[in-house]
């Protein structure tokens, strides 16, 4: 396993499993930690659904996954909804071109996820999504985005909410953070404008 800490994420995620069968299976059976998040000034072009797709069917144990500065529509969320239905962690931000249909989908699919990063494009109907079919959601990061107040009234249904993050999300409002008083877990909140 130690070899495996002398190379770089994207070797790891797509070179290594084709070595041999061994490290197929090793890399199949590690809670792998998988990081789409390409250097944005990198000459590399960011991954994609079809890369994602293939990392799906690859890294079926993946828990955690960074999507940040990565080209991902609909089309890979419903690959992560289908094959890593244990994900406890998401991050992805501008890049991302999802539909609340999808994310309605994508969160109906992994009622594990406890953690979310999502800048720019979550709405009061993604949040809601979240709050319903992810119960045991912690972390909340949704900078840059369109949420209002009925979607910290979605999210006050979180009880164990302990970071949340609405910097420059201008359509909230006192009326609205009045929602989280019920989230007696929340410690560290953000809402930078």
């Amino acid at each position: 396993k130690t070899i495996f800490f002398h190379v770089g994420p994207a070797a790891l995620q797509l070179v290594v499993p084709a070595v041999c069968r061994a490290w197929r299976r090793l890399c199949r059976s590690m809670a792998v930690k998988i990081y789409g998040d390409l250097d944005p000034e990198s000459q590399r072009p960011p991954l994609t659904d079809n890369g994602l797709v293939a990392m799906a069917a690859r890294f079926p144990s993946a828990r955690q996954l960074d999507l940040t500065w990565c080209m991902v529509t609909d089309v890979g969320l419903r690959a992560i909804a289908a094959k890593w239905p244990n994900l406890t962690a998401l991050s992805s931000s501008w890049h991302a071109d999802w539909t609340n249909t999808e994310l309605e989908a994508f969160a109906a699919s992994c009622h594990k996820l406890n953690t979310i990063s999502a800048s720019g494009y979550m709405t009061d109907i993604g949040l809601k999504a979240l709050a319903v079919n992810c119960p045991s959601m912690e972390v909340v990061r949704v900078e840059y985005c369109k949420v209002t107040n009925a979607g910290l009234a979605h999210l006050a249904r979180c009880v164990n909410l302990a970071t949340l993050s609405i910097a420059h999300c201008y359509n909230v409002t006192d009326a609205g953070l009045a929602h989280l008083a019920r989230c007696a877990s929340l410690a560290d909140f953000n809402s930078e404008s």
